[in-house]
């Protein structure tokens, strides 16, 4: 008995998968529940389970993009009922009632026109509406001359790259596009955007849409402050992320977006965080951050990014974030202006420079005026600085009076930094301004005396 394994919906705006890696080999005897392939969504890298035991038909290999639905793989319950195994770069498409058309003219560049009459696809579904390809499908026709515009006739529904592909390896006229890419005639090397960076520029181009961006930015010497993060056992990242959840849970709209003449407000601070190691840009989420402490957060995030390089990070890790936090202070960037994703409002970028006195650092965030105000911004941007620069001057456990009477305190009602925070430290309207004295040194002021309630 025959059992289809298909490709399953894994994200609901994506209509197609690319076939990653296999865990099994073709032919092998499995059992029900071990991981058979893995497949890349826009979103992320998923694996795919045997739901059944049994000896394993392969129906596609790595490279292909399949659609949500088709076969990947024949589960039989005996071994004489597998099927023989056909050679891809021999075998001719099955027969199929529609042909796809060819483009008589030469190709550019003095390259030979390769006929295309054999291309057929391979068991199309009947009764489509219109013709559609796959990218990576597309892009092989393209190359090959097929005529894409007689095609939208034909309404053959989904072509995908196993479909072009059946042809060309029994042709051998194109490279497996597996392999290296080679330069064209005009000398220009192309290769086709990868599907993460592909859902990357969906999410920004949904972020810039009607967008009214602007940026503010603050800086702050973080030295101290890396310091102790580095002492507690977890790093600035997690402790910047702790320190900025609660005043994003103070102020919902750093946790909405526009819609047409609408705000909508998530009423949760899902933090979104951006990670490439090299691998791709994944915008990995930390639900509820504003529950956790910097410990938690740091872990969390060692966990997403095990996942991030083990290739398994799930559809839940990369979906949901209601503000994003991007990091280039391990690049040494000082100072950059992230854009905004979809469905947010904000986004906060971390930039630091290590080759400078005290190791300064930049927290910019790029905001929508349609649902927030430059003071709305400016006031939370102070308030995360104070709460950052509290644990710079902040005592330790064995701290003595003597060390707390040194703190750096408000020139005006003497209240230290580490009490004025600890009183304050959850309002957005709290912070400590630097200012410079009529003998040109540096002092502070807190907020009360700056308003004149003191």
């Amino acid at each position: 008995m025959k059992t289809v394994i298909s490709v399953p919906t894994i994200n609901a705006n994506d209509e197609v998968v690319v076939i990653v890696r296999w865990h099994v080999a073709d032919g092998m005897q499995i059992e029900a529940g071990v991981p058979l392939v893995d497949v890349e969504t826009t979103k992320a890298v998923a694996t795919v389970q045997a739901d059944h035991s049994g000896w394993v038909r392969r129906c596609c290999i790595e490279g292909d993009e399949l659609p949500v639905g088709a076969d990947l793989a024949w589960v039989f319950s005996k071994e004489d009922e597998l099927p023989p195994v056909v050679d891809k770069a021999e075998a001719k498409p099955a027969d199929s009632p529609k042909a796809l058309p060819t483009r008589e003219a030469p190709r550019p560049n003095g390259l030979p026109t390769t006929p295309m009459a054999d291309l057929t696809p391979s068991e199309v579904p009947p009764a489509f509406s219109t013709t559609r390809f796959s990218p990576l499908a597309e892009e092989l026709a393209t190359r090959m001359l097929v005529d894409l515009d007689a095609l939208k006739k034909e309404n053959l529904g989904l072509i995908t790259s196993a479909m072009v592909r059946a042809w060309v390896g029994q042709s051998g006229a194109l490279a497996d596009p597996a392999s290296p890419p080679a330069a064209a005639a005009d000398g220009i090397r192309r290769e086709r955007i990868p599907a993460g960076k592909r859902a990357e520029i969906d999410a920004l181009r949904q972020g810039a849409g009607e967008h009214l961006n602007s940026s503010l930015t603050i800086y702050l010497n973080s030295r101290e402050i890396r310091a102790r993060a580095e002492e507690s056992g977890y790093g600035l990242l997690p402790l910047v992320i702790a320190e900025l959840s609660p005043l994003l849970k103070g102020n919902p709209k750093f946790t909405a977006f526009a819609e047409g003449n609408e705000i909508g407000f998530h009423n949760a601070v899902h933090l979104g965080v951006a990670i490439d190691l090299g691998d791709g840009l994944r915008v990995v989420t930390i639900r509820d951050a504003d529950q956790l402490d910097a410990a938690a957060i740091s872990e969390r995030l060692a966990d997403l990014t095990l996942d991030y390089m083990g290739k398994v990070l799930t559809a839940g890790s990369v979906q949901g974030a209601t503000f994003t936090v991007t990091d280039l202070t391990g690049l040494d960037i000082l100072h950059f202006k992230p854009l905004i994703n979809g469905r947010q409002s904000a986004i906060l970028g971390i930039g630091a420079d290590s080759a400078q006195a005290g190791h300064p650092m930049t927290l910019t965030i790029t905001f929508d005026h349609r649902v927030l105000t430059g003071r709305e911004v400016g006031e939370l941007l102070q308030a995360l600085r104070g709460r950052l620069l509290a644990h710079a001057i902040a005592p330790s456990a064995a701290g003595t009076e003597q060390d707390k009477a040194n703190l750096p305190c408000c020139d005006v009602c003497l209240t230290d930094l580490a009490s004025y925070y600890e009183e304050f430290g959850q309002q957005t309207y709290a912070h400590m301004l630097q200012y410079m004295r009529r003998d040109g040194s540096s002092g502070l002021i807190c907020h009360r005396c700056q308003a004149g309630y003191l």
